[in-house]
């Protein structure tokens, strides 16, 4: 069993999400898979620039999980198993909305 060195545990919430750079309207979509006090992981349509600052909105499938507006910064980017159009990203959390 791996050891999870995190401060803080992960939620699963697998549910659709919207994104967009922080300069432009663009909205994308893509599908939460985790979020935390300080992070996210989501599966992105695209390669994100590591670094880069992203707007996000989580509408949570369970309606007693309160929406997630916040900015947040890229930190890492790995291609999904099984395919090669998309990528798990995570993000830290810099600023609830």
């Amino acid at each position: 069993m791996a050891k999870n060195n995190r401060s803080l545990p992960r939620i699963s919430v697998e549910c659709p999400m919207t994104y967009h750079n922080v300069d432009s309207p663009d909205i994308k979509t893509a599908v939460a898979l985790d979020v935390s006090n300080h992070g996210i992981l989501f599966l992105a349509n695209e390669e994100l620039p590591e670094g880069s600052l992203k707007e996000v909105h989580i509408e949570p499938s369970d309606k007693l999980q309160a929406p997630i507006n916040a900015i947040i910064q890229i930190v890492r980017i790995e291609p999904a198993a099984g395919t090669s159009k998309q990528y798990k990203t995570a993000g830290v959390i810099k600023l609830l909305k």
